[in-house]
């Protein structure tokens, strides 16, 4: 029995490291795209969908602030991971051509690790947890 406790204890707590640690990393690259976006509207941020700088920045921005301030939080965790999920994609496959050991390294990372938060849950220390209190 408390072997069993430890083990999700432990499982619980490094789903939280990995939720806050992957959040609080991509959070300070979506402020720094928040305040470029503010300050002029995007111009020249990558446009892989053809929607304009300003749409493609503002939904990058979105996912790498907010969203991510979401899934740090555990709130909504698997449904705010996959913003995300779809930005690093993008920004992996369209900007960094596969590159996964060069240029598209921290991309790869950050769709691994929400990726894997996707899948995983957010844990017992989540506000999801709080609201629908899984046993």
């Amino acid at each position: 029995m408390a072997t069993l406790f430890w083990k999700k204890t432990l499982t619980d707590s490094g789903l939280l490291l990995l939720r806050v640690a992957a959040s609080a990393m991509i959070i300070t690259h979506g402020y720094g795209k928040l305040g470029a976006l503010v300050k002029d509207r995007g111009a020249g941020f990558a446009d892989p969908f053809g929607i304009g700088s300003f749409a493609s920045m503002t939904l990058v921005t979105s996912a790498e602030f907010f969203f991510a301030i979401f899934v740090l939080l555990g709130f909504c965790t698997r449904f705010a991971a996959l913003p995300v999920i779809f930005a690093m994609s993008v920004a992996l496959i369209g900007i960094h051509n596969f590159d996964i050991l060069g240029s598209g390294e921290l991309a790869t990372m950050y769709l691994i690790a929400f990726s894997s938060i996707a899948i995983a849950g957010p844990g017992a220390y989540s506000i999801d947890e709080i609201i629908y209190q899984r046993k």
